[in-house]
């Protein structure tokens, strides 16, 4: 399992957007801080799996359009019959 710290560097390699960490300076902003924390961590948790289901379904797309081309060349009545290139 990945850290949101983790998360948030694969989603800035991937031109991510990400909110800042926020930051804590005096002891009695410390309850703040924990808020904020836990903000930027559901934040980072929502954009990572955006960021995974989309990369997951253009894998599905890319590994189907083959499959898709091949089937349309033997099913399109003969109007645009290709031989396919192992024949």
């Amino acid at each position: 399992m990945l850290t949101p710290s983790q998360k948030s560097r694969i989603l800035t390699r991937a031109g991510i957007d990400i909110p800042p960490v926020p930051a804590v300076n005096l002891p009695a902003q410390e309850k703040t801080f924990q808020v904020a924390a836990q903000a930027w961590v559901r934040e980072i948790e929502k954009l990572y799996d955006v960021y995974v289901a989309t990369r997951a379904a253009q894998s599905l797309r890319d590994a189907a359009l083959p499959d898709t081309l091949h089937r349309r060349r033997w099913t399109d009545g003969g109007l645009n019959f290709q031989m396919p290139a192992r024949y």
